[in-house]
C-alpha cells in the first residue's frame, strides 16, 4: 500500500512538473512575441537600408525621420565602440547606412527600415531581395506564404535553387554559392534568401 501511494505521488508530481513547464515555455514564447525586438541589435557590419512604400493608410511611426532627396544615397554614420570594465571592447555599429528609394515623395511614402546583418550578395541585388521582401509582407502574413513568394520571385529572376527563411528567432549555417546569399531584417522579422548550387 505505501508503495502504491508513493508511485502515484511520483506520477502526479511529474504531471505537475510538466505541465508547469509547458505552461512557462508558453508564457515565454507570448512574452516574447509580444515585446517590441529592437530594429537594429548589437551586431557588427551592420547596413541598415531604407525603402519607400507606398502608404497603405496607415501613419508612419513618429521614431522614423525623412531624409529629403539630398541624403537618399548611401550615408556612413559614426561608429560606436563601448568597452566594459574587463577592458574589452564591442562595436555595436562598425558601418551604417541608409538608402531610400527615389521612386515616390516623402509625403506619400511610408518608410520600411532594412537592417542587413550579414551579406555576399551584389548591391542591387541586395536591393531587390529588401524590396521583394517588402512586397511579400505586403501581401501575407504567414511566414511560410512570404518565404514561398520571396523563394518564388528570385527563382524567375535568378535560375532556379533559391532557398528562402523567414521567421523571428532562429540560428542558421548554410553553404551557398558565392554572391548569393543575404540576411537581414524587417522590423522584427528576419529573412534569409541563398542560392544553392545542383
Amino acid at each position: 500500500l505505501l508503495s502504491l501511494i508513493i508511485l502515484l505521488f511520483a506520477h502526479s508530481l511529474l504531471l505537475a512538473i510538466s505541465t508547469l513547464s509547458i505552461a512557462l515555455l508558453l508564457l515565454s514564447s507570448i512574452s516574447c512575441a509580444m515585446n517590441e525586438v529592437p530594429l537594429c541589435l548589437p551586431f557588427p557590419y551592420c547596413t541598415v537600408y531604407v525603402l519607400g512604400e507606398a502608404d497603405r493608410s496607415s501613419a508612419s511611426s513618429p521614431d522614423q525621420h525623412t531624409d529629403s532627396p539630398e541624403t537618399t544615397e548611401l550615408r556612413k554614420l559614426q561608429n560606436t565602440e563601448d568597452s566594459d570594465d574587463s577592458g574589452m571592447s564591442s562595436i555595436t555599429s562598425r558601418r551604417s547606412t541608409r538608402v531610400r528609394s527615389d521612386d515616390q515623395s516623402s509625403s506619400t511614402s511610408k518608410k520600411t527600415e532594412c537592417i542587413v546583418k550579414s551579406t555576399d550578395m551584389s548591391e542591387e541585388m541586395q536591393k531587390e531581395a529588401m524590396q521583394v521582401a517588402i512586397d511579400a509582407m505586403s501581401k501575407f502574413r504567414v511566414e511560410k506564404d512570404i518565404a514561398t513568394y520571396i523563394k518564388e520571385e528570385f527563382d524567375k529572376r535568378y535560375q532556379p535553387s533559391w532557398h528562402c527563411v523567414v521567421g523571428r528567432n532562429f540560428g542558421s549555417y548554410v553553404t551557398h554559392e558565392t554572391n548569393h546569399f543575404i540576411y537581414f531584417y524587417i522590423q522584427h522579422v528576419a529573412v534569409m534568401l541563398f542560392k544553392t548550387g545542383l
